[in-house]
């Protein structure tokens, strides 16, 4: 059974793969919104991650693969780069990333006026008009808006 540094690996590495270049108040929401679901589901951070169409990183299989090749040979959290980061990141950037992953998970507050967000996403990659889980009771921050409203169909999204 996975342990807790692996689950914390897996949520730093949804954060810099899903807001890479956001400002760290979205990135740490991103972090917020994952142990939300964690909370709301009583499902672990691996099966919560890796749910069909819901955070795109992880549906690259072979990506799934290297973590978890990684995580058996013992080499997460202290070597990350072994997974093969797209785009690669720096220790520091790495190591203040699963810092604040694991104090989100340990139980960091949410900030005001952001508690209990569900859903994120960048509007910009829906140019056709945003789904119904993208509107309602949300907050823009950066690039991604997030969401907490319950809308029948949010199931579907990130």
């Amino acid at each position: 059974m996975p342990g807790l540094a692996y689950y914390i690996t897996l949520i730093a590495l949804t954060v810099i793969m899903e807001a890479r270049g956001e400002p760290g108040l979205g990135r740490e929401m991103v972090a917020h919104v994952i142990v939300n679901r964690i909370e709301r589901s009583g499902l672990d951070a691996e099966t919560v991650l890796y749910q069909p169409g819901q955070f795109a990183v992880w549906a690259d299989l072979e990506l799934r693969m290297k973590v978890l090749r990684c995580a058996a040979e013992g080499r997460l959290p202290q070597n990350p780069w072994c997974v093969g980061i797209p785009g690669g990141i720096s220790a520091e950037d790495w190591w203040s990333t699963y810092s604040m992953a694991l104090a989100v998970y340990a139980g960091k507050p949410e900030p005001e006026g952001l508690e209990g967000m569900l859903y994120f996403a960048n509007p910009d990659f829906w140019p056709e008009g945003l789904p119904a889980w993208l509107k309602g009771d949300c907050r823009q921050i950066g690039n991604h808006r997030f969401c907490r409203a319950e809308i029948m169909g949010a199931e579907n999204g990130k």
